[in-house]
């Protein structure tokens, strides 16, 4: 995901703004891909790598992957994991 202040509304720190399509980690999952979203990499050799221009702010990376078999988590078991980790004290 790039960002360039030609292509984006307002800004975040230094200049940069937003992406305007930032859903697309639910929509590989709707799609039965496995993701996850990547913010520290070097910056400068990852625009040389997808031949961002220099405008351009790669501000986070989602690698997509085709899991072995689909995850499910059932809502009781999450239930379950959050009230044991309150009870733990390991929120």
């Amino acid at each position: 995901m790039c960002a360039s202040e030609r292509r984006s509304d307002k800004p975040l720190g230094g200049g940069v703004k937003p992406p305007r399509d930032a859903g697309r980690g639910s929509q590989a999952t709707a799609l039965g891909l496995a993701t996850v979203a990547i913010g520290v990499f070097h910056d400068e050799r990852v625009r040389e790598i997808i031949g961002a221009p220099p405008e351009e702010h790669v501000l986070y990376m989602m690698p997509l992957a085709k899991p072995r078999k689909p995850y499910s988590l059932k809502l009781e078991d999450l239930a379950r994991y959050i009230v044991e980790r309150r009870r733990t004290g390991r929120t």
